[in-house]
């Protein structure tokens, strides 16, 4: 329950930071971006790849999937626009929203 919790909390953060930040859009934009990030399989499977622990760095995920820094900064940010991941500046890892 407790970890349910803290979920809970981090999520309604995060929205409240969105909302603060100008980010949250118009639900039929924010589902064509989805839809659009979930197209292409390398973003489906860094998704999986950070869910599995809920943090990767930069250079991890750059490193499993063989990317190059344009390739790995294109599929992140489209992943970090559709809300799938967040950036965490501070440690360079990218986290799950899950």
């Amino acid at each position: 329950m407790k970890d349910k919790n803290e979920l809970l909390r981090r999520k309604q953060e995060w929205l409240e930071r969105l909302k603060k930040e100008g980010k949250l859009r118009d639900p039929t934009e924010d589902h064509k971006i989805g839809l659009i990030a979930l197209q292409n399989r390398i973003r489906r499977e860094i998704i999986k790849f950070i869910g599995i622990s809920g943090k990767k760095s930069f250079d991890e995920i750059k490193e499993r999937f063989n990317l190059t820094d344009t390739q790995a900064k294109m599929h992140l940010n489209l992943l970090e626009q559709a809300l799938f991941i967040e950036a965490v500046e501070a440690y360079t890892e990218r986290r799950s929203l899950s």
